[in-house]
């Protein structure tokens, strides 16, 4: 039974370092979905109204509930920050591709960059 905590804590700590590097690559994070951001609202009201109820579940569930009563009216607004946010996202996803490409092409460009500067400078 050790070895099986061990590799569980060793399973825990490279998921954990896996996190770290994909946050390292500079990637934007995906955007919320529009229940996402009414969770995020709603996990605040929340917790302020139920101050004694500590445990996630009982968050979440109370969440579901509450999203699967609201009409699409209700739910418009988060919809609407969430689609906010989405193009916030492809925007930044644009950005980090180009940063990409151009990492990629000025590593190219400052080897031959040099060797032209150099000849310039003869000439």
């Amino acid at each position: 039974m050790k070895n099986t905590k061990a590799d569980r804590k060793r399973s825990d700590s490279e998921r954990n370092l896996k996190a770290v590097k994909k946050q390292k690559t500079g990637k934007p994070k995906k955007p919320p979905t529009a229940y996402f951001v009414f969770l995020e609202e709603f996990r605040e009201k929340y917790k302020r109204d139920n101050p004694n109820v500590k445990g996630v579940t009982a968050v979440v569930k109370a969440c579901g509930a509450k999203w699967r009563s609201m009409s699409e009216q209700e739910k418009a607004p988060y919809v609407a920050k969430a689609a906010q946010k989405k193009a916030q996202y492809d925007d930044s996803v644009a950005d980090y591709q180009k940063k990409q490409e151009a990492g990629d092409g000025s590593g190219e460009k400052s080897d031959s960059g040099p060797e032209q500067s150099g000849d310039e400078e003869e000439d």
